[in-house]
């Protein structure tokens, strides 16, 4: 018999008649192994702040491009609607432009079937003027406006196909194409008489800041008004 379990068989009784103490002391000189080893105590987290965190989370990311930085003053007032008015005469004569007009038209306004005085009495005499103005502001968007002519017919206007008065019409040109295009009378009237007519351009019709009217032929072209709407941008930065 080894001493181990010669060590058991004394513990045995000496556990049922002695005492505690003296049996749990031999248990523990016999076998030590089957004593559990004490559980150790998980180690606590190391605290970190909610904005650490953050901060760990973006280090970690690579920024595919860069936000683009503000404007540094705000815009007051973002957006505003300004006018461009132009009235002729003045200048006079008129001033058209070659630029503005198809050659035909320039040609006739060069030779003896053109003029370029407003109010001219004579018959067979076509006239045109542009209008040229600079924007109101740098930057916003055209909203277009009316032209508004006063014309006086030199001959009697008694009917749309008739040689005099009757069949002339007006023109609205624009870098060199034709936008508009009516008649100017639309009832007999005998010669002499003065009318006024008022035309809407959209801002496709004034989108290179200028604007001609011509008009034939037994007609005279007493003044003319341009009225114009910009929406502007007061904020002197581009739009992305």
């Amino acid at each position: 018999m080894s001493m181990r379990w010669l060590a058991l068989g004394l513990a045995l009784p000496v556990a049922l008649g002695g005492g505690f103490f003296f049996s749990a002391a031999i248990a523990q000189q016999v076998a030590p192994e089957l004593k559990e080893k004490p559980k150790e105590k998980p180690r606590p987290k190391p605290q970190t702040s909610p904005v650490a965190e953050l901060d760990e989370l973006f280090r970690q990311v690579t920024p595919t491009s860069l936000p683009k930085p503000l404007p540094v003053a705000p815009c007051s007032r973002p957006m505003v609607v300004r006018s461009v008015s132009l009235t002729a005469p003045p200048p006079s004569p008129a001033t058209p432009l070659a630029s503005e007009l198809p050659a035909t038209i320039w040609t006739t306004l060069q030779g003896p079937n053109g003029t370029t005085a407003w109010g001219n009495a004579q018959p067979d005499k076509v006239f045109a003027h542009t209008f040229q103005w600079q924007p109101p502001c740098a930057m916003g968007c055209r909203m277009g406006g009316t032209l508004t002519f006063t014309y006086r017919n030199n001959l009697p206007a008694t009917s749309n196909t008739a040689p005099d008065a009757g069949n002339d019409k007006y023109y609205v040109y624009n870098g060199g194409t034709l936008f508009q295009s009516g008649s100017l009378y639309t009832s007999p009237s005998p010669a002499g008489q003065t009318f006024t007519k008022t035309l809407t351009l959209s801002p496709a019709e004034v989108a290179n800041n200028k604007v001609t009217l011509v008009v034939q032929d037994d007609t005279a072209l007493v003044n003319a008004k341009l009225d114009l709407k910009y929406c502007c941008c007061e904020c002197r930065f581009p739009i992305q």
